[in-house]
């Protein structure tokens, strides 16, 4: 089983931390994150949160290719993956609907971690109209 929970960038430095943010995703990560429209239209308040989350589980959908490459890195990352994103903790974040989303389609494969969360990693997050990427 491999646990996920998240951090914000900068606060976390452990090696198994994965950036998925739009801004400096790399690889498969890249699979993970939501769109600058997306990021600058929920900044702006010109899309709500539910239509942010409506849009960004449509990119899990259409990404769902890049889960076979996170169940493989998590494999070398001793089964423990850090979503990390700029969000602070306690903001609403793309990291968390990554989390549950990848709980909810593979309960088999993932485990919410956030339960388990040492100090300076990410909690859940609230509805502030704050950056998410």
């Amino acid at each position: 089983m491999i646990e996920l929970t998240r951090a914000q960038i900068g606060c976390y430095q452990g090696k198994n931390g994965l950036d998925v943010t739009v801004r400096s995703a790399q690889g498969f990560a890249q699979g993970f994150s939501p769109t600058w429209y997306m990021v600058w239209q929920y900044k702006c308040g010109k899309l709500t949160e539910a239509q942010y989350i409506k849009q960004y589980q449509m990119i899990l959908v259409i990404n769902k290719c890049a889960v076979p490459k996170l169940k493989q890195w998590a494999g070398h990352h001793k089964d423990r993956v850090v979503f990390l994103c700029y969000c602070a903790d306690g903001e609403f974040c793309h990291t968390h609907l990554l989390i549950d989303w990848l709980c909810t389609h593979y309960p088999k494969i993932f485990s919410d971690g956030r339960k388990n969360l040492a100090p300076g990693e990410g909690k859940s997050g609230g509805a502030a109209n704050e950056t998410h990427e």
